[in-house]
């Protein structure tokens, strides 16, 4: 789509010329007429080639702080994928002649019948994995176009979901417009569901990005056969003593990246009720290196922006006229257990006041447990395909949050539809622009969305059910058109997406590890306590992944350490 993926013939970002083998190879392939045409073009070809100006070879991305430039760019010419000033995707074979090689004896070694790590790519998505597979070879043999590393190696579990075909979370819808979108680049997404340590050490020069999730990011950072610049953390043991140089990660901590739906941001604003396990400082993130390592759908601040967008599939469905929609404000709440955590009282949606209103409120939510009912007084018509709730979406006049899920696409779905949302805020939003009320959970359900305002979002009281009633019906006054923010344009999204593929982040690893004294960031303790607490933290053994025990944990690294006790019971409260 771009015209970005470079192979291994002959052009002006590579001037290599065909050896006498190539072109007997292409001869033997091509029939008589094929033959002089091909002939012909060589001979224009050889004529024209005339010699280019050599570049210095890049000194970015070698971790030597004092060789990092002042700033750099998104696109940096001679940075982290190419050296073509250009083109960032285009390489010169002449800067690594036996890259090409290395990485397709690689590929053969993860092809083999019995290679040892198949089973991480034959379980979820394996047949993604194998057409994934077949692109992969044809790329290394020159067939068809593709980056100098073409590779993402992920076990974000999302994405294996994904290429399962799984009911459409958010995560997977996310993942349904920025999946289609890296892959357009040339980009090729290998999916190993049990971890990418053991893969990364069969094809480690055919990866350009490592992506764990919030779980496994950390895991990789901390464990000397998983991250290949391994760091104890303070307090710690050093997990390297004893773990031969055969069995060390090879994972560069600049390519580890955890895509995240919720980001890393501070807790004060939040963030708790997305699984957050850092301390309560601003820059903390599951990948230590920083927040730019977290990979998410949405602007958090400092964080790496891959945009979506719902643009195509919400074109799809034919908007229903206003004059012709049922008055009806659709609840959008999955779960019948929504409703038990929600701030209104169960009892509202039954009141004389619910009852007054010439509109009715409707659901779609599913009992999912004991205790977990349909709050009498509301009508629910169950779980919807996506196709159907977005014509449902577009046959109602108004779309109600009532504080879960914290962050939903469905609030852009009903906007694209025409639809007004009125969403719970907690705190007033004085200023839309800090982004403590622009993204913080504290501060509403769908904050971002809340940020857009009337017409298109309406706040009420959070637990106000009169609240509620008066900005309904305003809504239902402002009759509104399709909109799509510019930021989920398909537009926008290939563009930024293939911003975020092309930037240095090698060079700003350099820069981090300058400006901490030389040593790389690690995880830090209360993190790395408070995932071994929840029976998360993953060490690999050799032909195994080994899951901390936590009650030896406990008698290990507890006894006698007052201050960790202290973190272990704030981080309680928190997590509840």
């Amino acid at each position: 789509m771009f015209g970005f993926r470079y192979s291994r013939l002959p052009s002006d970002s590579t001037s290599s010329k065909p050896t006498v083998n190539s072109i007997l190879y292409f001869l033997r392939r091509r029939s008589t007429l094929q033959i002089l045409l091909a002939l012909t073009a060589a001979v224009i070809l050889l004529s024209s080639l005339h010699p280019t100006v050599q570049t210095a070879a890049s000194t970015l991305g070698t971790n030597v702080a004092n060789k990092i430039p002042a700033s750099w760019g998104t696109f940096n010419p001679g940075g982290w994928v190419g050296s073509h000033p250009s083109d960032p995707f285009a390489w010169d074979p002449r800067e690594d002649p036996d890259l090409r090689a290395r990485q397709l004896s690689q590929y053969n070694m993860l092809m083999a019948e019995n290679g040892k790590y198949n089973g991480s790519f034959r379980s979820v998505a394996r047949i993604h994995n194998e057409e994934a597979a077949v692109r992969l070879g044809q790329c290394l043999r020159g067939e068809i176009k593709c980056p100098k590393k073409p590779v993402i190696l992920s076990s974000y579990i999302y994405v294996g979901f994904y290429y399962e075909d799984q009911a459409p979370g958010g995560e997977m819808i996310w993942l349904s417009s920025i999946v289609p979108a890296i892959e357009r680049t040339g980009y090729i997404i290998l999916h190993s569901h049990y971890g990418i340590s053991g893969p990364s050490k069969i094809i480690p020069d055919l990866v350009h990005m490592y992506w764990g999730d919030e779980k496994r990011a950390p895991t990789c950072a901390s464990d000397p056969r998983c991250v290949a610049e391994y760091e104890p953390t303070e307090g710690w043991d050093d997990l390297s003593v004893g773990v031969p140089e055969s069995e060390r990660g090879v994972i560069p901590i600049a390519r580890l990246f955890a895509p995240s739906w919720w980001g890393c941001y501070p807790q004060p604003w939040g963030h708790a009720s997305a699984f957050i396990i850092g301390p309560k400082t601003p820059d903390w993130c599951w990948q230590p290196m920083g927040q730019q390592w977290a990979l998410t759908p949405f602007n958090y601040p400092n964080n790496s922006f891959l945009p979506w967008s719902i643009e195509d599939h919400c074109m799809q469905i034919e908007t229903v006229p206003w004059e012709e929609r049922t008055d009806t404000a659709l609840i959008y709440a999955k779960l019948a257990s929504y409703f038990k955590i929600s701030k209104l009282d169960r009892e509202f949606w039954n009141t004389d006041e619910v009852k007054a209103q010439t509109w009715k409120f409707l659901s779609t939510a599913e009992q999912d447990g004991k205790g977990s009912i349909i709050p009498e007084g509301l009508e629910s018509i169950g779980r919807q395909t996506r196709d159907d709730y977005n014509r449902l979406l577009s046959s109602v006049k108004v779309v109600v949050g009532v504080d879960l899920p914290k962050v939903s696409p469905t609030v852009y779905a009903a906007l694209c539809q025409g639809t007004p949302v009125v969403l719970p805020y907690y705190k007033e939003l004085t200023d839309p622009s800090d982004p403590a009320s622009a993204f913080g959970l504290a501060y509403g359900q769908h904050p971002m969305a809340l940020a857009l305002g009337p017409p298109w979002v309406y706040g009420y009281q959070a637990g106000n059910g009169t609240d509620l009633i008066a900005k309904v019906n305003q809504a239902m006054q402002a009759p509104i058109p399709r909109y799509i923010p510019p930021f989920m344009k398909q537009s926008f999204v290939d563009s930024h997406i293939r911003e975020v593929l092309t930037f240095d982040f090698e060079s700003l690893a350099a820069q981090k590890i300058s400006d901490n004294g030389g040593k790389r960031p690690v995880v830090p303790a209360h993190s790395l306590a408070t995932l071994v607490k929840h029976n998360s933290l993953w060490l690999e053994k050799p032909g195994e992944q080994l899951r901390w025990d936590r009650s030896q944990w406990y008698r290990d690294y507890l006894e006698g350490e007052t201050e960790s006790e202290v973190i272990l019971e704030e981080d309680e409260e928190l997590l509840g």
